[in-house]
């Protein structure tokens, strides 16, 4: 049985140890299979030591007995839904395990590449658990992470008109930054709330931005440690400028004396971010949203949704004052640090206040190698930062296009969808 399913689960993306049957996977089936492979071996079926008999149709064991066996030994499998999202590489691993064009040499060749793959993604799953813990009990220690989510497009309503989906709404981007350690509700997130008209480029300004905004409202000057967890998206995460940016908050400004950052494996990045953007999707589902207005405040989406999600909008609908703002990162880092040659690789990062170096591992329990990351004969001058960036408006084509939406809704909302507000 072991052998059967080796060959016919797929991985779990966010827990190696529970992986999944296939959608198609059927218990009776397996019986079927179970009974007819015995029945061609024409001997005791192993450790259940039944005997087969002359008699065709009689099965080795009992459909009971086998339910009884399955429901105690492989109880962890669950069968795979039709949304699941889970691993390319593992696909493509098992893909090729699973093909009957591919020879067997192959097969184990490629068997042993999918599970150095797993071990390396629970590996970097045992870390991620292990520090989320450790956020709880060590007080100069912060656990944090961080995400984009897919954006809601508005107005949101409970009877949908047909147009709609044959027209785009007003978009509102969530970039969430979660509090890891274990409060008594679970981990706390912000989630930032970018308006169409409020945006610049989703890239390394936007995210650094908001993490600068973050750490500097949101992390106690206690904290003398961080640990930041990100996946692997190198336009937003992955690249240079963010390095460049947690080098310079820990060798520069001395605001941390480390800073610990880590890429979960590609294909198993779910984590805490996602789990606070499925209960805001899963609120979504229930009520209406005609504007940003529905979104943010003490009865908005964000704060209904569940009590550790916190709403951060870049410009408050309610009071029309700007929470955070745009800076140009990258041409204030990019004469101070170097290009990260090989960061697509990398999955752990260490970063600590001496020297000019920083820490590069391609999996968390590989060596670490010493990395120059700074530019020679740097200077950091005490009143110099990146300058600020004002978002483009919404040109008048597309304030056009929203205007179609107003006889939807009532006209309190007109301003928040079909103006630069």
């Amino acid at each position: 049985m072991d052998n059967y399913l080796r060959d016919l689960i797929l991985p779990n993306p966010s827990d190696s140890t529970k992986p999944f049957l296939p959608t198609a996977f059927t218990l009776s089936e397996t019986y079927e299979k179970f009974c007819a492979h015995y029945k061609e071996l024409g001997r005791d079926p192993g450790q259940i030591q039944v005997e087969i008999k002359d008699d065709e149709t009689t099965n080795p064991i009992s459909w009971g007995r086998f339910w009884e066996f399955w429901t105690t030994d492989y109880k962890y499998l669950k069968k795979l839904g039709k949304k699941t999202d889970f691993c390319t590489v593992c696909c493509k691993l098992k893909h090729t395990i699973n093909s009957r064009t591919t020879d067997y040499e192959t097969k184990e060749k490629t068997q042993e590449e999918l599970q150095i793959h797993l071990k390396s993604a629970s590996d970097a799953r045992a870390a991620y658990n292990n520090h989320k813990i450790t956020a709880a009990v060590i007080e100069n220690k912060a656990v944090i992470s961080m995400d984009y989510a897919e954006n809601i497009m508005l107005p949101v309503l409970q009877e949908t008109p047909g147009a709609f989906y044959f027209k785009t709404r007003r978009k509102i981007d969530i970039f969430g930054v979660t509090n890891e350690a274990n409060a008594p509700n679970g981990s706390i997130q912000v989630n930032f709330l970018i308006d169409e008209g409020h945006k610049i480029k989703k890239g390394p300004n936007s995210v650094i931005s908001m993490l600068d905004h973050y750490i500097r409202h949101n992390v106690s000057l206690n904290k003398k440690s961080l640990i930041l967890y990100a996946d692997n998206a190198g336009g937003q995460n992955k690249n240079q400028y963010l390095v460049g940016y947690l080098t310079y908050i820990v060798k520069a400004l001395k605001r941390f004396d480390e800073i610990e950052f880590y890429f979960l494996i590609s294909g198993h990045t779910k984590f805490s971010p996602d789990s606070h953007f499925g209960t805001i999707k899963s609120k979504l589902k229930r009520i209406e949203c005609k504007s940003i207005k529905d979104i943010v405040g003490p009865n908005g989406l964000i704060q209904k949704s569940a009590i550790n999600n916190i709403d951060l909008p870049y410009k408050d609908p309610h009071t029309k004052t700007k929470n955070f703002v745009w800076k140009d990162w990258k041409a204030f880092l990019s004469s101070k640090f170097k290009s990260c040659d090989g960061i697509s690789e990398w999955h752990a990062i260490k970063i600590r206040k001496e020297g000019t170096k920083i820490s590069v591992s391609k999996y968390i329990t590989e060596e670490y190698e010493d990395y120059q990351i700074m530019n020679d004969n740097v200077i950091f001058l005490e009143d110099e930062g990146p300058v600020i960036l004002e978002p483009e408006p919404i040109g008048a084509k597309r304030i056009e296009e929203l205007e179609y939406f107003k006889d939807f809704i009532e006209e309190e909302h007109w301003e928040f969808i079909a103006t630069n507000y």
